[in-house]
């Protein structure tokens, strides 16, 4: 499984194909696809599914292999919107499900205080949930915390869930900014061992 904020899906396809069949990648977690509603967009070998936003930025997405079977989730609107882009799968490996979720959230998004652990609680578990938070806090390598992030994280440990991000950042920004970590590997607890994240 590979998780990537691609920043643009169309831009960078041809690159994205070819590490997919390099290194044999069966599921892509992706946010900030910044695709548009009309725009049809098609991966050698992979079914697509996504969730756009309204003017083709932000936008979230998983590619699946051909060859695996899955079932589309379907998220109430207030998952699914110019704020948040949501988009998931369940599939059978070794006679058990697993839901995996990829999310993109807006830069400055305001939530209810409520709003992860209900969207955390509503999903099958065990689930892996991958994207671009857009949310800040030391523990998950940012140099400060926001309510974002707070928030977030507190959702995480109300409903039992794992970070597996280890501190690295993951957006390297311009000079004058201090790199940090929104984008974020969050699961169950009993797929930590199944799971490594680097």
């Amino acid at each position: 499984i590979l998780q990537l904020n691609v920043r643009s899906l169309q831009s960078n396809r041809n690159y994205l194909e070819t590490f997919l069949k390099i290194n044999n990648i069966d599921i892509v977690l992706l946010s900030e696809t910044w695709c548009k509603r009309s725009q049809i967009i098609n991966i050698s070998n992979y079914k697509f599914i996504r969730a756009d936003r309204n003017d083709g930025y932000g936008g979230s997405g998983i590619l699946i292999k051909n060859n695996i079977y899955f079932k589309t989730i379907q998220f109430q609107p207030k998952f699914n919107n110019n704020k948040i882009q949501t988009c998931g799968i369940s599939f059978k490996i070794s006679n058990s499900y697993i839901t995996i979720i990829s999310i993109y959230c807006a830069p400055g998004h305001k939530f209810q205080s409520n709003f992860w652990s209900t969207l955390f609680s509503s999903l099958s578990s065990p689930a892996l949930i991958c994207g671009d938070f857009n949310a800040y806090h030391r523990s998950f390598g940012c140099a400060f915390n926001n309510a974002e992030g707070r928030d977030l994280l507190d959702a995480v440990h109300d409903e039992n869930l794992c970070l597996l991000n280890d501190g690295t950042a993951t957006l390297l920004q311009r000079p004058d900014r201090r790199p940090s970590a929104v984008d974020l590997s969050i699961c169950s607890p009993s797929l930590v061992p199944r799971l490594e994240w680097k």
